[in-house]
């Protein structure tokens, strides 16, 4: 069983109970790969390797979307749990990169999107 710490926005919170609140199986692993995909090169203290270069790919020059699609991709695969990305559909416009991917987990298929600013 997979479990982690619930967020909102980054931000833990409180289950209806008062008490910290947590995610499992499906749920936390899809709540891992949303982190992943917001997660930029460089940032994490302890792993500057890991991260996705959104600045070497898209908001640096001439975007180079194969590149980016890639690496998300990969860091994907890379989660506990994850089976596969069915999808991923990236579009950038004015310096916003838009992302929605399908992730077949070890527990069921779930779907995360967002967007980073450059």
């Amino acid at each position: 069983m997979a479990q982690t710490l619930a967020t909102i926005n980054s931000d833990l919170y409180l289950d209806k109970f008062g008490n910290i609140a947590i995610k499992r199986d499906l749920e936390s692993v899809i709540q891992s790969c949303e982190e992943v995909a917001k997660t930029r090169l460089g940032e994490m203290v302890l792993n500057l390797d890991g991260g996705i270069p959104f600045f070497e790919t898209i908001f640096n020059g001439v975007p180079n979307q194969v590149q980016f699609d890639s690496a998300i991709r990969s860091a994907l695969l890379q989660e506990d749990g994850v089976l596969e990305v069915v999808s991923l559909v990236t579009s950038v416009s004015n310096f916003t990169l838009n992302y929605n991917a399908i992730i077949r987990t070890i527990y069921g298929v779930g779907i995360i999107s967002g967007e980073i600013n450059g």
